[in-house]
């Protein structure tokens, strides 16, 4: 059996869930519950994609046809889970504004993000951020429906901080989150040396097996949203040859960026900003508050996500345009919908469409 249950997700938004996948004669059995859902008829979709025998209550059978082992189809079983909650962690940070070449930020940023998996739409993302100065505020709404509403999550996030040469300077950070059944929050405080505070609700012990998070690993470290501003920094060089520390709660890891290439793209109506995109390699480098054994043989592709920004030299950023997440199961991918930019002195705003 493999059971995937607090410990196993990755994020402390995803907490309250937890499945169960057992072999069993037919293929493969898994049982979801808790924030996940409480009806999984709603996987009647999936049938073909899957090799689903037949849904009943809070869980599926699936066959081992479609060239799997029983061994295989656990893997792919547990994937489906996994693939989703790492798409609501691919959506919730990740439309936050890069930081401006020069001293001028945009005076507001808004985009929205559709939110695919495996090919089906499963939801959307919007953010806003302002800014004032050298500080800033940023809020998102995030809403993720997978599995044909089987699995349901809803979150709003807001950050604020300092704007200083070399990037973000984080002060605060807030994530709601809520399910079908249960609701939670996760809240941290910084100074200039870094998490001062940290308050995560339903509160859990951490455990046994996981690596200690240790007070050194929270110096010089980002909240999930600030660490975006950082990576979409606008600065001289390869935009993608960064490595971002992060602390988002409960675990403490680095994304390790890397140059991978660039990409063309065309508009239906040209906005007069650059049609290309600087595709970058992202490693997740987990450092503490993880359970090592999550990271044999895993689900995701830890090595293998990638993140295109699109330069806009008018306004001094390079936006997040898409981000790919590889699964066993398929790819979690984020896409820019919308894109509107403010200028803070004057100059004509931004619309971009896709």
């Amino acid at each position: 059996m493999i059971r995937l249950g607090a410990e196993f997700w990755p994020f402390p938004a995803f907490a309250s869930s937890e499945a169960r996948c057992s072999v069993v004669k037919a293929g493969v059995k898994m049982t979801i519950r808790n924030g996940v859902s409480r009806s999984l008829v709603a996987l009647e979709g999936y049938r073909q994609v899957l090799g689903i025998l037949r849904v009943s209550g809070k869980s599926f059978r699936m066959a081992q046809g479609h060239g799997l082992s029983k061994a295989g189809a656990g893997q792919v079983c547990a994937a489906l889970v996994l693939g989703v909650v790492v798409l609501g962690f691919a959506a919730l940070p990740l439309g936050a504004p890069a930081a401006a070449a020069d001293s001028t930020w945009p005076a507001q940023v808004s985009t929205v993000y559709r939110l695919y998996f495996n090919g089906f739409e499963v939801g959307k993302f919007a953010f806003q951020s302002s800014t004032k100065g050298q500080n800033y505020s940023a809020t998102s709404n995030a809403e993720v429906s997978a599995l044909f509403g089987a699995f349901r999550w809803r979150g709003n996030t807001s950050a604020s901080g300092r704007l200083a040469a070399t990037g973000p300077e984080p002060s605060s950070y807030l994530l709601n989150f809520r399910t079908k059944s249960k609701a939670g929050l996760v809240r941290l405080g910084f100074d200039k040396k870094g998490v001062k505070s940290v308050a995560v609700q339903p509160q859990k012990p951490p455990s046994p097996d996981a690596v200690p998070v240790k007070a050194e690993d929270m110096r010089s470290v980002f909240d999930p949203m600030s660490a975006i501003l950082k990576m979409t920094h606008a600065g001289p060089g390869n935009p993608c040859a960064k490595t971002v520390p992060i602390f988002d709660g409960k675990a403490r890891f680095n994304l390790v960026m890397s140059f991978k290439g660039r990409e063309k793209i065309t508009e239906e109506k040209p906005s007069g900003q650059p049609q290309e995109l600087y595709v970058c390699k992202v490693k997740y480098q987990p450092v503490s508050g993880h359970k090592p054994k999550d990271f044999v043989n895993p689900w995701v592709n830890y090595d293998g996500i990638e993140i295109a920004l699109r330069p806009l030299p008018e306004a001094g950023l390079q936006v997040p345009y898409q981000v790919i997440i590889p699964t066993s199961l398929g790819s979690a991918i984020m896409s820019a919908e919308s894109i509107d930019i403010a200028a803070a002195d004057g100059r004509p705003p931004i619309m971009l469409r896709r």
